[in-house]
């Protein structure tokens, strides 16, 4: 049975907003999923990156903006 995935697509940033990022609230978009995700802490969610095309899953906080760097490619982007 086939699970259907909702794929948010990233948005790129300006060079000037990603150095006003603050570097310890950006997640990383990696090809599969945490085996484990801590209940109000953060939750994972399946992106796709506008830079390169690449999809993975980001697990993003639940308390302030979601910037991912991409795994494949290494540019910053919103979510």
């Amino acid at each position: 049975m086939s699970k259907e995935l909702t794929v948010k697509q990233g948005k790129k940033i300006t060079p000037e907003q990603a150095k006003e990022v603050n570097k310890n609230e950006v997640a990383l978009l990696v090809a599969r999923p945490a085996q484990e995700e801590v209940e109000g802490q953060s939750h994972a969610e399946w992106v796709r990156c506008p830079y390169c095309g690449a999809v993975g899953v980001a697990s993003v906080s639940n308390r302030h903006w979601h910037n991912v760097w991409c795994g494949s490619c290494g540019q910053m982007f919103a979510v």
